[in-house]
């Protein structure tokens, strides 16, 4: 092949590589705005796994996190590692190149970041990126609302806006969020839905994410923050960060939440075997250091691979199941095969041990763990396996 002709071919080649991302943007942005409920409720928990899965910046043990809702736009900052140019690459392109989640992380802008866009399809993202020499920070526009053509156009402006970044002294990224995302006409709907789901949802995630940290959700009737705070010894019915009870690893982190002048403290728990699963515990404290379970709603999901899954809420528990199965891609479910199977009855195993450690230990409402019932699903393969378990 000439010069000329590779020449041509290498363009007509990055434009079809761009055409196609495009028309994968457009395909998964449609399909989050015409779900904004099960959208809705999982946008914050893409925007945090991108943060938690890169881990704390240099020189922090936590991911500080920040949630601000005001006049129809949403800003969500966070102090986890800077990006990657992989990441800037999954992000421009729609996360077409990893489709498929890895065995310790969702990788960081894949897929489920296509969710987010259920909030808004124009998108402002500063941040900071890490390269073999130095950072640099970018700024660049997402606006994904226009047909392939528009998309594809963005998806060109978006790389011309990334060489112009600009370099950064390391002493400076201390002093700022690593990466914000700024929506803008956001749907006001999907927004509350996602900020209350959220919130909802904190207190597991202490005992899910060892790296989250601070989380700010900034509305305008108030502000929510949520704090974690290790515990260091069994001080009235306190129980320690970690302990064995039975052959079951029982560990705890209190998290203090705080809205003006209220302030209350919770203890998120996680007990299991080993981390493969395991059952998920929030208690309330009161002024004489008791203790009482907090139940979750109905409507909240039972299941969790580090955050909440969709469409568990069917299974009638007053404790949340934790572990290492495999999700589907749009997180509305697990693939209940086999692996999955063996985590959930080894998770359910501990069951008995939790609510005699409950009962003995105080808690109120503690025998409403014990509180068991067949899922209310249309007769299946999987529920009938349920009702074994049950």
């Amino acid at each position: 092949m000439s010069k000329t002709a590779r020449k041509e071919f290498e363009a007509a080649h990055e434009r079809q590589i761009i055409k196609n991302d495009a028309r994968h943007i457009r395909t998964k942005v449609e399909a989050a705005q015409q779900n904004p409920d099960s959208a809705g409720v999982r946008w914050p928990f893409e925007l945090i796994q991108n943060a938690h899965d890169a881990g704390p910046r240099d020189g922090e043990n936590r991911v500080k996190i920040h949630f601000t809702f005001k006049n129809d736009e949403l800003v969500v900052s966070h102090t986890g590692k800077p990006f990657i140019a992989q990441d800037l690459a999954a992000l421009l392109s729609g996360g077409s190149g990893k489709e498929f989640d890895d065995d310790k992380t969702t990788g960081r802008f894949g897929t489920g970041f296509m969710v987010t866009h259920a909030l808004s399809t124009h998108v402002a993202v500063c941040g900071v990126i890490k390269t073999e020499k130095d950072h640099e920070r970018f700024h660049i526009e997402l606006d994904r609302g226009g047909d392939e053509d528009a998309i594809a156009k963005n998806i060109e402006q978006a790389n011309e806006a990334i060489d112009k970044a600009k370099p950064l002294h390391e002493s400076c990224i201390a002093d700022n969020p690593t990466a914000s995302f700024t929506y803008y006409n956001t749907d006001c709907a999907v927004a509350q839905r996602g900020l209350k789901r959220l919130e909802q949802a904190l207190p597991y995630l202490y005992a899910t994410c060892d790296k989250l940290g601070q989380v700010c959700i900034e509305r305008p009737h108030g502000t929510t923050l949520f704090e974690p705070r290790d515990i260091k010894k069994d001080i009235d019915g306190f129980v320690p960060k970690s302990k064995d009870i039975d052959g079951f690893v029982l560990k705890s982190i209190e998290v203090m939440v705080s809205q003006g002048e209220i302030t209350q403290l919770l203890t998120a728990l996680r007990i299991g075997q080993n981390a493969e699963s395991g059952l998920l515990v929030v208690l309330e404290h009161n002024d004489s250091h008791q203790h009482r379970v907090i139940l979750p709603n109905s409507n909240f999901p039972k299941i969790f691979v580090r955050f909440p899954i969709a469409g568990t809420d069917f299974l009638p528990f007053n404790v949340v199941l934790d572990g290492r199965f495999a999700p589907r891609q749009e997180r509305d479910g697990i693939a209940m095969h086999e692996p999955d199977r063996c985590l959930v009855s080894a998770a359910m195993d501990a069951f008995p041990t939790l609510t005699q450690h409950a009962v003995k230990s105080g808690w109120r409402d503690a025998h409403k763990l014990a509180c068991l019932a067949i899922p209310e699903r249309p007769s299946s393969d999987e529920m009938n396996w349920w009702e074994e378990v049950v």
